[in-house]
């Protein structure tokens, strides 16, 4: 018996490479953070002048391969810089490499915090505290607009401060104003309509006022950021609406010089911005580097840091993630700068939940084969923790030279889903009975399958259904109103709380309302 419990767990070490070969390849891991991703060595200054201070600035290049620049600037040495921001001007600026150094070219306008897009109509749009400019052509006139805004019964949450927009999949646009408000507009200058009842943005991150939002092809990513302590937190979402925080960074942790060393009062890093390649992975990151001198004065510039993109990863496994699953197939594309059959540091990568992975858990390589250019990976634990909430898988590690890489894939039981949003139904006497008008509008970016909407009150403490209908499919920006009589059971002389609720199998979305 004993000899048969030694040869199965020889097998068992064989064949499993569990918690041994975990622990021996623990002291490869790795943390790889987007901080850790900004290569210091890149560290270059964009753009700078003896009078003038430089805020955040955006980048996008043009029509004939030249980068342009659209940066906020003020006068610079100022003891109340802050209060000088609303005064600031928008700049632009032209270079031949993404980095800088940028050429002044001209002023554009007032405004600060500028986001610069293509739209779907090949016209150019500055996105600017306060309302946009837009223009024919990154060297046209450039006009200053007003954006439109239906909060659609929810809360109030503010637009009066600075907000940040990302391109959509099918060129409508996301918005993340102050307090954390996530708004969407189906060309990026048409009406945005509110979608959260309240604010994205962490209860932990109150003090923070600097954000940055951008989507790739897997994920939508935030920075949320707070530019008096150089720190910001780094979000994840799979629709833009629902957050996961992977990590607290500090900028400052890839700086050569603190404030000491160069007798400041600080130095504080703020106001991010990234440029994306063609897939929307993020490849620099500008930040507005601020000296604060001993007299409290400032002096301010727009400083670019490379960024190693994330990897481009596929995950092979077609079955969902479940804590039964052990290996994880994931195929990393190899491109004309990256052979990963080369390049990489197998014994470093792990592969599993952002959390585990960012812990030192995961799976470990057991296996690589060469798929052409490409590198397939199989990778092995003992079970995968995905928390609830978690779309998406993560690669992270190093490549030889010791550069940290990372990449992201969603996890495969996800499907795409609409995002289904009811504006509050309104009541009219009919009859003996009630008339109920409602609204419901697909304000996502695929179109939706059909699906059911409950209206249900609370009473004892317990929701009970009003009603139940099915909804049509609809496609993004489709609106559908309909009305329904039912038999009123409810005294009009009280107050109840009632929730609209659209869902199917795969999907829910809920809207609150009190009357």
């Amino acid at each position: 018996m004993t000899k048969l419990l030694l040869i199965l767990g020889l097998l068992v070490g064989i064949f499993l490479p569990g918690e041994s070969l975990a622990q021996e390849n623990k002291s490869n891991f790795v943390h790889v953070s987007l901080v850790d991703r900004m290569q210091q060595d890149s560290k270059t200054e964009c753009i700078s002048d003896s009078v003038l201070s430089f805020g955040g600035g955006d980048i996008i290049q043009g029509e004939d391969g030249r980068y342009h620049l659209f940066v906020s600037g003020w006068v610079a040495d100022s003891a109340r810089q802050d209060k000088l921001m609303p005064d600031s001007m928008i700049y632009q600026a032209i270079s031949e490499k993404p980095q800088g150094p940028y050429k002044m070219l001209r002023s554009i306008g007032a405004g600060c915090h500028p986001e610069v897009f293509k739209l779907a109509d090949n016209s150019y749009m500055i996105s600017v505290q306060g309302g946009y400019y837009s223009a024919k052509s990154l060297e046209g006139l450039w006009t200053f607009h007003t954006f439109g805004f239906d909060s659609r019964n929810r809360p109030a949450v503010k637009t009066t401060s600075h907000w940040s927009l990302a391109r959509r999949k099918d060129n409508s646009f996301l918005m993340v104003s102050q307090e954390g408000g996530v708004w969407v507009s189906q060309s990026g200058v048409s009406t945005y309509n509110g979608v959260t009842d309240e604010g994205v943005f962490p209860l932990v991150a109150t003090d923070y006022d600097d954000w940055v939002v951008w989507r790739d092809n897997v994920q939508y990513h935030l920075l949320l950021g707070n530019h008096e302590n150089s720190q910001c937190y780094y979000m994840r979402s799979l629709d833009g609406l629902h957050w996961v925080i992977e990590s607290k960074l500090d900028y400052s942790q890839v700086m050569k010089m603190g404030a000491d060393s160069l007798g400041l009062e600080k130095v504080v890093y703020g106001c991010p911005s990234v440029l994306q390649n063609e897939e929307g992975k993020a490849i620099q990151l500008n930040l507005e580097v601020t000296q604060v001198r001993k007299d409290g004065k400032m002096h301010s510039r727009n400083v670019s840091f490379s960024l190693e993109p994330d990897l481009d990863v596929r995950l092979i496994n077609k079955k969902p993630i479940t804590d039964a699953v052990q290996k994880l197939e994931i195929l990393v594309k190899g491109n004309d700068r990256f052979n990963p059959l080369t390049d990489l540091d197998l014994p470093t990568l792990r592969a599993g939940s952002p959390l585990e992975v960012n812990r030192g858990g995961g799976g470990i390589v057991v296996e690589s084969k060469p798929q052409g250019k490409d590198l397939l990976l199989t990778f092995y634990a003992d079970f995968y923790d995905f928390p609830h909430g978690e779309f998406a898988v993560k690669l992270a590690g190093k490549k030889q030279d010791g550069t940290k890489v990372a990449g992201y894939m969603r996890l495969p039981q996800l499907k795409d889903n609409p995002l289904m949003s009811v504006r509050k139904p309104i009541f009219a006497n009919f009859l003996n009975k009630k008339r109920i008008k409602m609204t419901v509008e697909n304000l996502g970016d695929v179109s939706s399958r059909r699906m059911n909407i409950y209206l249900k009150y609370k009473e004892n403490g317990k929701y009970k259904v009003l009603f139940k209908d099915k909804l049509p499919p609809l496609r993004p920006f489709e609106v559908y109103n309909f009305t329904v009589d039912v038999k009123w059971v409810l005294n009009d002389r009280c107050r109840y709380e009632f929730v609209v609720v659209v869902d199917d199998k795969d999907y829910e979305s809920e809207y609150h309302f009190v009357k």
